[in-house]
């Protein structure tokens, strides 16, 4: 099983990725981090994850999430953690404080992003 944390302050995409990961339950723990506090205990408690998403503005107008990126790869996290900013300035501004990657595009295509990163194949759903 693959564990990913995703930091993201939005209810909107917050639920996205829930509903979007709903099916694939057995094959991706997804571990969700409303504060950059909440972030740091979860990954703190939480040495097997397989990648960290990380929004560069948490609760905020402006990026704040780089002393977080920064803590993370001084605690010696050598997996990756993605930029995932809907603003490219921003994804910019992680990858200098310590992300390997970014999502480009839309943030509703995360999830896709993430799913191809891990090798996870997303399942179709039936037609109703």
């Amino acid at each position: 099983m693959k564990k990913v944390l995703i930091v993201e302050d939005s209810h909107g995409y917050y639920s996205r990725y829930r509903s979007d990961l709903e099916d694939l339950t057995s094959e991706v723990q997804m571990l969700l981090a409303w504060k950059i506090s909440q972030a740091w205990e979860l990954f703190s408690q939480n040495s097997d994850l397989d990648v960290i998403i990380v929004d560069a503005c948490m609760h905020s107008q402006e990026p704040d999430t780089m002393p977080l990126v920064k803590k993370i790869r001084e605690a010696g996290y050598k997996g990756h953690i993605v930029a995932n900013s809907n603003s490219s300035k921003n994804n910019k501004v992680l990858l200098e404080a310590g992300c390997n990657l970014e999502f480009a595009g839309d943030k509703t295509e995360m999830v896709d992003q993430l799913l191809k990163l891990i090798g996870v194949a997303k399942p179709t759903r039936g037609r109703r």
